[in-house]
Formats: C-alpha cells, structure tokens, sequence
C-alpha cells in the first residue's frame, strides 16, 4: 500500500523498493504486480509494465482495471491484441464505459469507423450525453463524409457545452464540406476566439 500511494505522489524509486520488498513476502500479490506494472508504465518502459499488469490478471483473473491498461498499452502501440483485452474487461464489466470508450478509439485510430461508432453507440445506450463518444461518433461520420449526421453529434456536444472549441472546429469542416462557407467560417471563428480565451492568463 505504501508502494501505491509513492507512485501516486511521484516517488517512483521508492515505491519499486516497496513492490519488490512486498513480493519477496508474498510472490502471489495480484496488487503488487499491478502497481509494479504501473510504476514502470510511469517509466514508460512498456515492456515491463505488461509483464506485470499481465501477471497481475494472471493470477486475479477478475482484475478489471489491468485488463483496460493492458489494452491501452497494446492499443498504443496499434495491435489487436488491445482488443482482446478490452473484451475481457467487459465480459466482467459490460458497462465499463472507459473500456467501451477505450475500445472505439483503437478502431477509430485504425480508421475502421463503423465498429468504432458500434462501441461509441454502446455507451451513448447508457449515458446519452457523454462527451468523448457523441464527439467520437461525430468524428467518424466525419471522415465517412456523412457530413448531415456528423453535425447532430457535434450539435449534442455543444448543446451539453458550447465553449467546446472542438465541436465547433468540427462541425464547421462539416459545414464545409456541405459548401456552406458562412457557416464553416462562424463556426472557425467561434473555435478560434475560445481558444485563443483558453490561452489567456487569468487576471
């Protein structure tokens, strides 16, 4: 537990000294070889950090969370494997909507947008105003050139936030890519002033 809370506060050698002294008394912590897989994901040694949350769900097979990490490790680096262990997060969860979320950007990121949407879907089923999936679907309908569709999803966005400079980004190239140049250049404008809001220094 002290390993835990050192790498939570960013002391990462002292907390390897005390996942390795906790797995000399006890070889078979699940915990200590997820948080020892999760200090050397800090590292950024990939490598070893799958070995560990992978030893971890080795001997917890339930353990959720290392599943989504193991898939957000192998989804980084564009291999299908991150699938596999995203399914298994949401065979113990279905309603895991970071796995869900998690899951469509791996297919979102290797251009299969459908199957994207399909997962994004999934979680617009459980909670209609989350952000990243209807801006997700939004994208995709995008790049699919469904330009009418992809502007509600943007619109659902910027009805639950209309300081989303993102949305609006996007839903201007939509805009555009209908030939309606007014409104692509508002909506450019619009982005441009939030932005340029956002990088001001408070007074």
């Amino acid at each position: 537990k002290i390993g835990e809370l050192q790498i939570k506060s960013g002391d990462f050698d002292e907390s390897m000294k005390n996942l390795e002294t906790a797995l000399k008394i006890d070889h078979n912590s699940p915990d200590a070889y997820f948080w020892l897989g999760y200090d050397y994901r800090e590292r950024k040694d990939t490598a070893k950090a799958i070995i560990g949350f992978q030893k971890a769900v080795e001997l917890k097979p339930d353990y959720e969370e290392a599943y989504v990490i193991l898939g957000l490790l192998y989804s980084s680096r564009k291999d299908p494997k991150g699938l596999e262990y995203y399914s298994s997060a949401l065979r113990l969860n279905p309603h895991d909507t970071a796995a869900l979320y998690d899951k469509g950007k791996y297919y979102q990121d290797i251009d299969s947008f459908q199957s994207a949407i399909d997962e994004y879907n999934k979680i617009t089923a459980l909670n209609a105003d989350y952000r990243d999936a209807n801006y997700g679907i939004a994208y995709c309908l995008f790049h699919e050139k469904k330009f009418d569709d992809a502007i509600g999803y943007f619109s659902k966005v910027l009805m639950k936030n209309p300081y989303d400079s993102g949305a609006h980004y996007g839903r201007g190239l939509c805009y555009k890519g209908l030939g309606q140049y007014d409104k692509w250049r508002k909506e450019t404008n619009i982005a441009e002033g939030l932005d340029t809001k956002k990088k001001q220094p408070d007074k």
